[in-house]
């Protein structure tokens, strides 16, 4: 299976740059960076923040893109990651792609989760020139997606860096670790990231394809949106079997619902705050930071209310974890 479909997103990557109709994207998020980077001891006992990045790698052009924001701005749940997707698709995508497709890897449920694709339903609805995407999902702990080689190419140029203080130092390593086709680096802003709240209010997240079977998140392979099809969910578990078909449609007498961009509204307006204890460590570190550095880090805002960022999510997260129990 893990072969296949490996071999399947090398087919999607050539036809992706020899027809013009046809976009295929890779994307994953890299391992959370740590601000301050500095090689003292005293930091391994304090708690970082988090820099994020969701790489995005382009299969007509070959173009790594990389998408970066701090823990004090957003979270890294599928929201966040939908929110990237919306942003480059809506923005970089050429005006003559008419089908999307999309790769991912199995780890973690922001990638493969009813928040993500009805954020993409809401973008699709309402694109140009876009009637279809398909969502592919590689076989967890046996998959490399060229986004593994545009963050090793990150990493390496990190080993250099023994001090970096603020995003913009993250960024001029993004930007300068390729000499030849360099990175394309973009900074998310609390605008771009949006909430699926009330699109998930306008469907039902149902468990039964029409034909009355379970569905599994955990297990589905590819995900089919279209555009002519609001309220369809196409699914399946093996990449050579039928796509079964999920209506999400609410059926309330005398009211219609919609699927739109409109209904996204800003999942963090104001930015998300740091834990309060965080916070505190981040500010008995400054006399370690350049004053011109200091500036960052003072406008961070704090809340007691707020978890730390433990394995990459503050708090719960925003999808459902599935197992192979349920």
């Amino acid at each position: 299976m893990a072969k296949s479909l490996q071999n399947q997103l090398r087919t999607d990557m050539e036809l992706a740059k020899n027809n013009p109709t046809v976009e295929t994207l890779t994307f994953d998020l890299q391992k959370t960076l740590p601000l301050p980077r500095i090689p003292t001891n005293i930091v391994f006992y304090k708690r970082q923040l988090w820099v994020y990045n969701l790489g995005i790698h382009t299969g007509s052009k070959d173009e790594a893109h990389c998408n970066v924001w701090v823990e004090g701005e957003a979270g890294r749940g599928a929201q966040e990651v939908g929110s990237c997707l919306i942003k480059h698709i809506t923005e970089r995508l050429d005006d003559n792609v008419k089908f999307l497709i999309l790769w991912s890897d199995s780890c973690g449920g922001q990638n493969r989760n009813i928040k993500l694709i009805l954020m993409l339903k809401a973008m699709l609805n309402e694109h140009p020139s876009l009637d279809q995407i398909n969502i592919k999902f590689l076989e967890s702990g046996h998959s490399f997606l060229p986004n593994d080689t545009d963050f090793g190419k990150i990493e390496c140029a990190l080993k250099r860096q023994q001090r970096l203080y603020t995003p913009d130092d993250y960024i001029h390593v993004m930007k300068t670790c390729k000499k030849t086709n360099p990175m394309h680096v973009h900074r998310m802003k609390n605008e771009d990231f949006l909430s699926s709240l009330k699109l998930e209010k306008n469907i039902i997240n149902r468990k039964k394809t029409v034909d009355g079977e379970k569905v599994s998140w955990l297990h589905t392979k590819e995900i089919m949106i279209k555009k002519d099809e609001m309220f369809k969910i196409y699914m399946k578990t093996d990449l050579n079997e039928e796509f079964k078909v999920v209506d999400i449609k609410k059926n309330v007498r005398g009211r219609q619902y919609f699927i739109t961009k409109a209904l996204m509204e800003p999942l963090w307006p104001t930015g998300k705050p740091v834990p309060d204890a965080k916070l505190k460590d981040l500010k008995s570190m400054l006399h370690l930071i350049p004053q011109d550095s200091h500036d960052f880090y003072v406008k961070l805002t704090g809340n007691e209310d707020t978890e730390d960022d433990i394995d990459g999510f503050s708090g719960q997260p925003d999808f459902e974890l599935e197992t192979d129990l349920d």
